[in-house]
């Protein structure tokens, strides 16, 4: 086999050639795992590169073959938290290099790396559309926990007064009730009561076969990951619903805005405390957000939605809703002690 040398790539000190190279190897990568979907502007791409949250650390490298990356792999660690020792990684490489042992030395640097950060697991994610991914995890010997449906809403078939009637329905069950809109950020006042809602939800959603620990994500946290967003370039909402007696906040959902499809919303995370369910809350939330988003920008044709596939109450509102799936991605675990027995 040839030998190819691994180089650590620094977004941060790259040259605009280097960013460029870096632009059109995952320019190929994207076609391939999403192939329904136009090319990302290069500006905004480079600035999803060049800024990321304070909470966590990204590290990268790369192999080059003639001016051109042919492979890749990353690191993505939380600084804080319960799970810094389970940071999320993954490898790509180019289809024409695949097969030739490519992604055995990216894993090996990976692995090398991640032990000297600390770290004992790692997980890997793969798109259904490339089976490549899959089959490389499942020969290393890693674990498929969990599997995400990617859902797509056409706006032409939103049921206005379906939603309408969610809300209506809603306002007249949950009269101890109010919502309210964020956007761009959360209030300084509230981060702290809207950190435990979050908490709450974060702890409570399908993880499979993960060996996650239970985590208490911090204020700061939450609050570095939406101004990321928001330097990047992202509009970003999030309606939340508040329990008026107590003041405390009983449920949220979330829209953003990344303008690398023009013509495309993502839905984000949408959570109701326990105590707080059964009353209509999420349809509530998610029928007056959409709603919302859409008067604002009529432009938009489609919706985009990522839920595992275990949990049938989000499914069922966003059946509901129109969603269909068009694709899956699937979420592995490997520990490091299992990719160093696989490499001897």
């Amino acid at each position: 086999m040839k030998k190819y040398k691994i180089e650590r790539y620094d977004e941060q000190k790259a040259t605009e050639n280097k960013l460029k190279a870096y632009y059109d190897f995952f320019m190929v990568i994207l076609a391939e795992a999403r192939p329904d979907e136009p090319k990302r502007p290069y500006d905004k791409f480079i600035k999803q590169v060049l800024i990321h949250s304070k909470s966590m650390l990204i590290r990268r490298w790369v192999i080059w073959e003639e001016g051109k990356i042919i492979a890749y792999a990353i690191i993505y660690k939380a600084l804080d938290g319960e799970n810094q020792h389970f940071p999320e990684v993954d490898i790509f490489v180019l289809p024409a290099w695949r097969r030739q042992g490519i992604g055995r030395l990216m894993l090996a640097k990976l692995n090398e790396e991640c032990i000297k950060l600390k770290c004992t697991k790692l997980e890997f994610s793969t798109f259904s559309n490339t089976p490549c991914g899959s089959e490389f995890l499942s020969e290393i010997g890693a674990g498929k926990c969990t599997t995400e449906y990617v859902n797509q809403l056409e706006v032409k078939d939103l049921d206005m007064k379906l939603m309408d009637t969610w809300i209506k329905k809603s306002t007249e069950r949950a009269t101890e009730y109010e919502i309210e809109l964020w956007v761009d950020s959360y209030p300084e006042s509230e981060l702290e009561g809207f950190t435990k809602l979050y908490n709450d939800f974060w702890n409570s959603i399908p993880i499979g076969s993960f060996d996650y620990e239970y985590e208490e994500l911090t204020p700061e946290r939450l609050k570095n990951e939406m101004e990321s967003k928001v330097k990047r370039g992202w509009k970003n909402w999030i309606m939340v619903a508040k329990f008026k007696p107590s003041g405390e906040y009983a449920g949220f959902t979330g829209i953003y805005y990344t303008g690398f499809n023009p013509e495309m919303l993502n839905q984000g995370n949408t959570g109701v405390s326990a105590e707080h369910r059964n009353k209509g809350i999420g349809r509530w939330l998610k029928a007056a957000l959409t709603k919302h988003v859409l008067n604002e920008m009529p432009e938009v044709t489609k919706i985009r939605s990522e839920n595992d596939v275990t949990n049938k109450p989000m499914l069922n509102i966003n059946n509901q809703m129109g969603f269909k799936p068009i694709y899956s991605e699937s979420y592995w675990q490997i520990t490091t002690e299992e990719v160093n027995d696989y490499l001897k």
